[in-house]
């Protein structure tokens, strides 16, 4: 008797962390609610102190993100490390990030490789590029390449993004800017925002007979949506000039709106353009007050 109580007792209790995890994920998803991001912080905190797997992952990627809470690298390892010892594949690649990069723990090269070889399988092909950049640490460019491959079969476009770079730089592979021009073509027209910012550079730039500066401005413009902060700046010079776009008066007021969202991510040469924007009344009313507030994050190290 006294047994079947223990068992009864353990299995409410696990019933009661997983209606805390859900009640987590219905906060983090439903920015209507006051406060969500706290909220489900604290759910998540709840259900993760009580054993709960996935709120474990999940409580790593808040503190990971400052999501509901203030970043803490440190805390962030501490509890995808508790989830990744107990299988959860996402959180193994998580630990694996963490050892690859010395993010709240020691940097690992030979542990990373472990722990994303066991995402790999438990399902989560993004292991393979992980894998790839380890590879690329080691100095192994065969086995990079191999790995990024491997990713790019499982649908996984940051591979290749990460192929295109190492064709234009001559790292595991020939130098060679066309095939480069051909995996950043393809990634961008998936989607992916650092290969659309690529792409956008090589329509730039004079060298390799690419330049076109309407598709120049046309995928800075794609990636700038997804919130690439390097592509807002070059989209906002491209307003103030009026490269790959007609310059209209209206296009200073666009150019300003680009590099408040640049320097708002912390990018310097926005953060610069923007104490100018405020100090000369370009795109919005002088305020020096706002200027030398820019200026002096500009200036921050």
């Amino acid at each position: 008797m006294l047994t079947e109580l223990k068992e009864i007792a353990v299995l409410t209790k696990q019933g009661e962390a997983h209606e805390l995890f859900e009640a987590g994920k219905n906060y983090a998803t439903n920015s209507g609610i006051t406060n969500h991001e706290q909220r489900a912080f604290e759910m998540f905190t709840q259900a993760a102190t009580q054993g709960h797997i996935e709120a474990q992952y999940a409580l790593g990627l808040c503190y990971k993100d400052g999501f509901g809470v203030k970043k803490s690298p440190a805390l962030a390892f501490s509890w995808l490390h508790k989830a990744a010892t107990e299988g959860n594949g996402l959180a193994e690649n998580e630990v694996g990030l963490c050892k690859l990069l010395g993010t709240g723990t020691a940097k690992d090269i030979a542990e990373a490789l472990i722990w994303f070889t066991r995402a790999i399988a438990n399902g989560v092909m993004k292991g393979y590029y992980n894998l790839g950049l380890c590879y690329l640490e080691t100095k192994d460019f065969a086995a990079a390449m191999n790995n990024f491959s491997m990713a790019v079969q499982k649908g996984i476009v940051d591979a290749n993004d990460k192929i295109a770079q190492c064709y234009y730089d001559g790292v595991g592979a020939t130098q060679d800017m066309g095939i480069a021009y051909n995996w950043w073509f393809g990634a961008a027209n998936q989607g992916h925002a650092n290969s659309q910012f690529k792409l956008a550079q090589l329509y730039y730039s004079q060298a390799g007979g690419y330049f076109n500066p309407q598709f120049a401005f046309l995928y800075w413009q794609r990636a700038s949506e997804q919130g690439h902060a390097e592509a807002q700046y070059r989209l906002g010079e491209c307003y103030f000039s009026g490269f790959g776009t007609p310059l209209k008066p209206e296009n200073y007021q666009s150019a300003f709106v680009c590099w408040h969202k640049a320097a708002e991510q912390g990018y310097k040469l926005a953060q610069y353009k923007l104490g100018e924007c405020f100090l000369n009344g370009i795109g919005t009313a002088v305020n020096p007050a706002q200027a030398e507030i820019w200026f002096n994050k500009y200036k921050e190290v």
